[in-house]
């Protein structure tokens, strides 16, 4: 079951995720995956919940991560300590680390 599941993650990014409903069905998969290789990743969980649902009501490890993460952000770039970054820079890396865990190319 988990070895279909990473050839569906796998075909879908060698054919690269070109829109919403792509990224969709990825994060939903690799929210999956996860569960059944029991892989820990706050953030991405998170970003995997929010994309499926309306509001994140209760609150997670992964969104006061990001919140946090977001606050301190914002007080440094107020502070003139910062520039602005790519804004899904951080995203990004915590699907690749996913991917490379359970031995799929991204």
């Amino acid at each position: 079951m988990t070895d279909e599941l990473k050839t569906k993650i796998q075909n879908l990014l060698d054919r690269r995720v070109t829109n919403e409903f792509k990224l969709v069905y990825l994060l939903v998969e690799l929210r999956k995956l996860m569960d059944r290789e029991k892989y820990k990743d706050p953030i991405l969980r998170m970003f995997a919940n929010w994309v499926v649902h309306t509001s994140l009501e209760l609150r997670a490890d992964g969104s006061t991560l990001v919140l946090k993460e977001f606050d301190d952000f914002m007080i440094e770039l107020l502070d003139n300590k910062r520039v602005m970054p790519h804004p899904y820079a951080s995203d990004e890396h915590q699907m690749k680390r996913c991917l490379k865990a359970s031995d799929l190319r991204g």
